[in-house]
């Protein structure tokens, strides 16, 4: 088997980040993408060969209708129908979700009176297959199903912040992808502005450190050693500083200006000091 591997965050709402599995990932040196919404998978998806699609999240993300409540495989494409557009014909879907009550009580499934992992209602009753509902020959659901990692071929990842992932989920994840941000994880540009904010939350340390935004772009703080020393006593505030200085300290100031008024609401007085 040949699978790629889709994962939404919003499969651990009712548990802990796991980030044994996300180290083990991004150890396999398979190519990862992030989006914060899933269907801007789509692309990465397509650039693969694979024969299954194994999708990891609370949603079964595959309809059997579009907007205007009719049967047709060209639904429109949105988080909850981006399955629909893969090209599934001679492939295997897998939804493997985190509760039998995603399935049995309808709480995580995308679809209406259709139901594209009922193979045998599809024939029997309404004489048609996955394929003409679906563009899949095959689909089926599994509880807490996750492959082997010699099979995988490419891995997505799908915030899906605020709407359906919890924050405590979402701000673990975040973390561990900021740790992991240089590395060779494509991400994509609205997760990047995400984390850009986090960046500035860090340097600014829940209120603590932005007068030092402003002292530096106000001009009090003059030398980047003086910055440096100011925030001596957080490690993740070094690096920032460290991380600054390549851009000269002109540029810093400005930056710093702007980073204050996103985090006060408020521009950097002129007589700060």
């Amino acid at each position: 088997m040949k699978a790629y591997l889709s994962i939404d965050l919003d499969y651990w709402n009712d548990k802990e980040f796991p980030e044994h599995l996300f180290n083990r990932l991004f150890s396999t040196r398979l190519p990862i993408y992030v989006v914060n919404d899933h269907h801007h998978l789509v692309p990465h998806i397509r650039q693969f060969e694979f024969d299954t699609l194994i999708n990891i999240d609370y949603h079964s993300d595959l309809a059997d209708r579009d907007a205007k409540n009719s049967f047709k495989i060209n639904v429109a494409l949105d988080c909850g129908t981006w399955v629909n557009h893969i090209k599934g014909i001679g492939k295997h879907y897998i939804w493997s979700h985190p509760l039998l009550s995603c399935y049995y009580d309808s709480r995580g499934t995308c679809h209406g009176d259709l139901d594209p992992f009922d193979e045998v209602a599809l024939a029997e009753d309404y004489g048609i297959g996955t394929e003409e509902l679906v563009r899949w020959t095959k689909v089926s659901q599994r509880l807490r199903y996750f492959p082997r990692y010699c099979d995988i071929v490419a891995i997505g990842i799908a915030a899906s912040e605020p709407d359906y992932t919890e924050d405590h989920v979402t701000c673990c994840f975040l973390e561990w992808l900021w740790e992991h941000r240089r590395s060779r994880i494509k991400i994509h540009p609205s997760v990047r502005k995400r984390l850009n904010a986090i960046q500035w939350q860090r340097f600014d340390f829940y209120g603590e450190h932005t007068k030092y935004l402003a002292k530096f772009g106000s001009g009090e703080i003059e030398t980047f050693d003086e910055l440096e020393r100011s925030v001596s006593d957080e490690n993740a505030l070094i690096y920032e500083v460290q991380k600054m200085k390549r851009f000269g300290v002109q540029k810093m100031r400005a930056a710093c200006c702007r980073a204050y008024k996103r985090l006060t609401g408020k521009k950097v007085p002129k007589n700060y000091y």
